[in-house]
């Protein structure tokens, strides 16, 4: 389990339980991420990669009945996070990649193709993911993707690979987040220097402040009260016609001043603002 995740003893009952009745001896049971914050409401139980991440069940609120029913229903799961994993060591033939953090459970499980199941009450809680993201987690982020496609979604070749790498970077960069999208290309760039790099970097500590030394604007600083009361709220359903506005005018930067009004604008990451 992660050290930054706590759980409850009653979901460590019920996963030996569940082994302990189980019919397949090489079972291996996952536990559900539920944020810390809104302590019933589902963040993932078990996921699915196919070169981008698509967790399973997102968004449950477990205080209903419906839902926790929802909660039961098999769904394919590729692989589940270290926050709460338990599977059969006989089954174990590769140890994780060395990816320094990010991605290591990722690629565990695809390697071993492990049974996995999941049962209501086993769980644990972490914080939000969304304020924890940076540059530098997009940087990991994105490098173990690109590791994730050369050892595992080998099928898909070059064309999925540009793809996958197209979509997160130009999201990243048509939503104003310049830094983080400079951080994808130094993640694209070392993921492709070989096992050299790996070699040189077992604990990212240059690699680190290398990385956050691009970062100038995409990092949490203290806003005042009366900054955040002036802050008018975005739009996150834009229209068509401004969205082509918008990349054709390269987020605006081509326009006049004259057209730009200046205003702070409040945006919303994940339960936060």
């Amino acid at each position: 389990m992660d050290d930054d995740a706590s759980s409850e003893v009653e979901g460590i009952k019920r996963t030996l339980a569940l082994l302990m009745f189980a019919k397949d001896s090489e079972l291996a049971i996952g536990g559900a991420m539920l944020h810390e914050e809104m302590m019933y409401l589902q963040y993932e139980n078990g996921a699915r990669f196919d070169g981008l991440l698509h967790p399973n069940k997102t968004g449950l609120n477990l205080r209903k009945l419906t839902d926790c029913l929802v909660n039961e229903f098999e769904e394919k799961i590729d692989f589940c996070g270290w926050w709460y994993f338990a599977f059969p060591l006989s089954k174990v033939k590769h140890l994780a990649f060395p990816f320094f953090v990010r991605g290591d459970d990722i690629g565990f499980g695809l390697a071993h193709k492990f049974h996995i199941i999941t049962l209501n009450g086993i769980c644990s809680w972490q914080g939000d993911f969304a304020l924890k993201h940076s540059p530098f987690t997009a940087y990991l982020d994105n490098r173990h993707q690109i590791m994730q496609h050369f050892h595992h979604c080998g099928k898909e070749g070059r064309r999925g690979l540009i793809m996958m790498l197209s979509r997160i970077f130009f999201k990243n960069l048509f939503t104003y987040q310049y830094e983080t999208a400079l951080a994808i290309t130094y993640a694209i760039e070392d993921a492709s220097k070989g096992s050299e790099f790996w070699t040189k970097n077992v604990d990212m500590s240059e690699k680190r402040k290398e990385i956050n030394a691009l970062i100038s604007n995409e990092k949490a600083v203290d806003v005042s009260l009366d900054i955040f009361a002036s802050a008018r709220a975005g739009n996150p359903h834009e229209n068509r016609l401004a969205r082509v506005i918008r990349w054709s005018t390269l987020n605006g930067h081509l326009l006049p001043k004259i057209f730009l009004n200046g205003d702070m604008y409040g945006k919303t990451k994940a339960m936060h603002i």
